[in-house]
């Protein structure tokens, strides 16, 4: 008689208990990814005046007109995240990014004087054209610490979003323009056409992002990922001297999109209960 309520009290014990058991989720993972982040134009001087050297590279009385403009080409982005899940839904991420932002800039010559003299060349239109094909390599690197939530954390598909804060630093000045020449005597000089009178290499920044992660296996998740890395960039506004100093700068915000994809390393994973 005691028999059967006993057996059924073990059976509805181990139900609830396994009813109380949810899917497992990650608590702690490392992810590391690669991507494109686009490009735009930067800033553009309409009338840049280049003073006509001499021979022993000293400006004369005669002035040279040019148009000025850089543009940011695409690049690449990657990066490193560790991120620790305290609740399920909810986690806290730093995460080490590098963004390589190579500049084309572009010089048009307005009006170039004829050589001054029998013996010597205005060489302008030489670092004009330099200044054109040579092109510059820039790029970023930013630590950020920021949050993540997830829209299903224990499913094989999980989207999520996030956003974090940090500083960037840059490789290079925004501003700074130069280019060279090969002089009669085959001794090739560099010429500054714009000098940033105080580059800024470093900047605040704010990363926000969405994407999805599909796991494929036990231990790691494949993810994509699009984000707007937003920092704050020098331009130039207004011209420099006819030596290239003192040229007009101003900071802007600037949208840096990127798509990326990566791959998730689970090192830890947690089965909550529910009581």
């Amino acid at each position: 008689m005691r028999a059967g309520p006993l057996t059924l009290s073990v059976l509805m014990v181990g139900a609830r208990s396994g009813s109380a058991q949810l899917p497992p989720h990650h608590v702690l993972e490392f992810t590391i990814s690669v991507g494109a982040v686009s490009g735009s134009s930067l800033w553009a001087l309409e009338r840049q005046v280049l003073c006509v050297w001499t021979y022993r590279n000293q400006c004369t009385d005669k002035d040279d007109t040019v148009r000025l403009s850089r543009t940011v080409r695409p690049g690449l982005v990657a990066g490193l995240q560790a991120t620790y899940y305290p609740a399920p839904r909810v986690g806290l991420q730093v995460d080490a990014s590098y963004l390589s932002l190579p500049f084309a800039d572009a010089c048009t010559g307005i009006f170039f004087h004829p050589d001054p003299h029998p013996d010597t060349l205005n060489y302008n239109p030489d670092v004009c054209a330099s200044v054109t094909t040579a092109g510059a390599a820039g790029g970023a690197v930013g630590i950020f610490v920021g949050a993540v939530v997830r829209g299903a954390p224990a499913r094989r598909v999980n989207p999520y979003l996030r956003a974090s804060a940090g500083i960037v630093s840059y490789s290079r000045s925004f501003v700074d323009v130069s280019g060279h020449f090969v002089r009669s005597d085959r001794r090739t000089f560099l010429r500054p056409v714009l000098n940033d009178p105080d580059p800024t290499r470093s900047s605040a920044s704010v990363v926000l992002g969405g994407g999805v992660t599909v796991g494929i296996g036990p231990a790691h998740r494949l993810r994509g990922e699009i984000r707007d890395v937003v920092t704050r960039v020098q331009r130039a506004v207004g011209p420099a001297d006819r030596n290239g100093q003192g040229p007009t700068v101003r900071s802007r915000l600037r949208h840096h999109l990127a798509v990326a994809a990566g791959l998730d390393v689970v090192l830890e994973r947690k089965r909550p209960r529910r009581f």
